[in-house]
């Protein structure tokens, strides 16, 4: 929390972009940090994605300082004059255009004047980038602009008719209603355009066509630029920051082994409601971190260990079925484990006076959709399995060793803790607990 801000000063006064050897130090930095110079079991990318993707939310350096540059983005939308004096030079900067048309015209953008502006084109680099992220295009959209647009040429020149310009008709939206042209009788009556003004109707109907050929494609603006373009402040720069975050839509949880083991096939949704309840239903850091390394299955096995050549067989050594020691049987099927769970889902569901199945989709992934709706039962019950799975972890080298007494221990003093700093009607809910564990 103290470097991220002087960083972020950085990116907001300097506006030339580090090169990427300067971000990946800075990544390997992190990296090395959180894992104490070990190989990192979670990559960074992952850590990075916001909490219902699987992540963390660490920063994203690299986002943060699109995120600036995105800011000057904004500002051109929704300036005035005077508003802010570096507007007002930029824009002098860019002669006939206005400052915010740039983001809706093609890199040609670059053979302009106001482009060895480096404030100006730092910008334009990020938003292109921006786009690129988002899987948007905006060549042409409706707010592509008509007049002195480096893409809307006629004998290599760009067009302005003034008349036009001056009536309101600005983009490519005021010419064109879904894939056509709207008649010129009707920018006659809408705009009050000269009906002398038919010659060159045609000459910008003719040049957007070879351009552009709208008649194939309505014209749209993607749904990501629409959400950026209502971004406002306070806390622009975290808003814009948080839009980046969300680009990567995908969950970055090892899903295809999960269903594999429970032998299920479950939605995206699944998946991020999984995540989030993780942070949404314990309170304390160090079981979030817990159920957060379960879910990414970070802990080494047995067979994990045979597969990197540190034993000699892959095989359970705390059971007799001679079964591979993989994530699954280590967690549940392994005989003393599994014996374990049922201890625990008895005891619960008999003091809290709830259906607590023994099930590793309630158990290890903690999906309490079909246990109870009511919150407090919830987070209790979250709070108490996540204990459990501490209680394995603890014994994950002798899995024998593991008792219920041992599990009781760790909750009582998990309770203790909690409601010394809780309120009265908080330290009221632990109360069936305090009283089966005592």
């Amino acid at each position: 929390m103290m470097v991220l801000p002087k960083i972020n000063y950085l990116f907001s006064m300097i506006p030339t972009k580090p090169r990427q050897d300067w971000f990946r130090s800075l990544d390997s930095y992190m990296s090395k940090f959180l894992w104490k110079d070990k190989p990192p079991r979670i990559s960074l990318k992952t850590l990075q994605k916001t909490k219902d993707k699987g992540g963390l939310e660490l920063p994203n350096f690299q986002h943060y300082f699109l995120a600036n540059r995105l800011q000057f983005i904004s500002g051109w939308q929704k300036h005035t004059l005077l508003d802010e004096p570096w507007l007002d030079v930029e824009q002098a900067l860019c002669n006939n255009l206005e400052i915010s048309d740039l983001p809706f015209i093609s890199s040609n953008i670059q053979r302009h004047e106001c482009f060895k502006s480096i404030n100006i084109s730092s910008s334009l680099t990020a938003w292109w980038e921006f786009l690129k992220l988002t899987e948007s295009s905006l060549i042409p959209c409706k707010r592509t602009p008509i007049w002195n647009n480096p893409d809307i040429l006629q004998n290599n020149n760009m067009i302005n008719f003034s008349d036009w310009s001056g009536k309101g008709i600005k983009y490519l939206e005021h010419i064109l209603e879904g894939t056509e042209f709207i008649p010129f009788d009707r920018l006659v009556t809408q705009y009050g355009i000269n009906k002398k003004r038919f010659l060159e109707y045609q000459q910008i109907k003719s040049i957007v066509k070879k351009r552009f050929k709208p008649g194939q494609v309505e014209l749209q603006t993607p749904p990501s630029v629409v959400q950026f373009l209502t971004l406002k402040t306070p806390k622009l720069l975290s808003k814009i920051y948080r839009t980046l975050s969300k680009t990567d839509e995908s969950i970055s949880l090892p899903i295809a082994k999960w269903e594999a083991d429970l032998s299920v096939n479950l939605d995206q949704n699944f998946w991020s409601q999984i995540c989030l309840k993780t942070f949404h239903l314990i309170r304390n850091p160090s079981l979030q971190l817990i159920q957060y390394k379960i879910l990414h299955r970070v802990h080494y096995t047995g067979h994990r260990m045979f597969k990197m050549g540190f034993t000699s067989t892959n095989n359970c050594s705390h059971c007799q079925t001679n079964s591979p020691d993989n994530y699954i049987h280590a967690l549940w099927f392994c005989p003393p484990v599994q014996k374990f769970w049922r201890e625990i889902c008895e005891d619960l569901s008999k003091c809290l006076k709830c259906n607590i199945p023994t099930s590793p989709l309630v158990c290890l992934l903690g999906s309490l959709d079909y246990v109870t709706t009511e919150k407090n039962i919830a987070h209790m019950v979250f709070t108490a399995l996540c204990i459990a799975k501490k209680t394995v972890l603890m014994n994950w080298k002798n899995k024998n060793n593991l008792n219920s007494n041992q599990y009781r221990n760790y909750l009582l003093d998990h309770i203790s803790l909690d409601t010394a700093s809780a309120t009265t009607s908080d330290q009221l809910l632990w109360a069936p607990l305090i009283s089966s564990i005592t």
